[in-house]
């Protein structure tokens, strides 16, 4: 058993090898295909599943360090921003307004005043400024809603599905679906600028609804799943 001991000497010595990174020689060794194959099965179920969204995506895509510190290390120095609070606010008031089935305009300007938070402004001017910017963007979404017939939805949908070890996740501020199951997916926008639609094109977040909408799909009841590209994302 000469020749076996040798063969499975390589073996050992080989993993030893692989195991540290440096150059493996097999020498006809006939355990060569086994041990590749073995290794190759272990490295993939062994893969730890990675969980990302869109926003964690464009941490990564602006700063890989910054990902880094923030979601594998835990190290974060993130404050949301007033914009940011802005648009939180936003969404949670027509969250309510759309889930508690209100139609004015009154309803929805009382909404913003009962989750509008006067603490988080260091002075009276900028409190006011925040609030007439959110009333006129609340007034905008009115007018727009009345002049339309408002299908079926849903609100702050949230969502994941795998594509391999990834799985990504969301929320979708708004799903539209008409009377023929076409779907629209709205997402709020609270900032003063407007992107072009070649811009839109490439929104990472955008185009991660229109991939949850087609790999996943919506399940509206029993009998209905909605599967598919969306009639429009807007």
């Amino acid at each position: 058993n000469f020749k076996l001991e040798n063969h499975l000497k390589e073996v050992i010595d080989n993993l030893e090898l692989i195991k540290n990174n440096k150059i493996v020689v097999w020498n006809k060794n006939p355990f060569k295909h086994l041990i590749i194959n073995k290794l190759s099965n272990y490295k993939i179920n062994n893969v730890k599943n990675i969980q990302l969204s869109a926003s964690k995506i464009k941490v990564f895509n602006t700063c890989p360090l910054k990902y880094k510190y923030q979601y594998i290390d835990s190290i974060s120095s993130f404050h949301k921003s007033k914009q940011m609070q802005m648009g939180l606010l936003i969404h949670k008031v027509l969250e309510n307004f759309h889930k508690n089935n209100k139609i004015t305009l009154d309803e929805l300007k009382k909404l913003l005043n009962s989750y509008w938070d006067r603490s988080f402004y260091s002075c009276d001017q900028e409190n006011d400024q925040n609030k007439e910017d959110a009333i006129t963007m609340l007034e905008n979404y009115w007018n727009y809603i009345s002049k339309k017939q408002l299908d079926v939805g849903y609100y702050e949908y949230e969502f994941s599905f795998n594509i391999g070890n990834i799985e990504l996740i969301g929320k979708c501020d708004r799903i539209n679906i008409d009377n023929d199951n076409n779907v629209t997916i709205i997402d709020y926008k609270t900032s003063k600028r407007s992107d072009s639609k070649n811009i839109l094109k490439k929104d990472i977040q955008l185009n991660i609804y229109a991939l949850f909408l087609y790999k996943q799909g919506i399940q509206i009841n029993s009998f209905t799943k909605i599967k598919g590209m969306p009639k429009k994302i807007i």
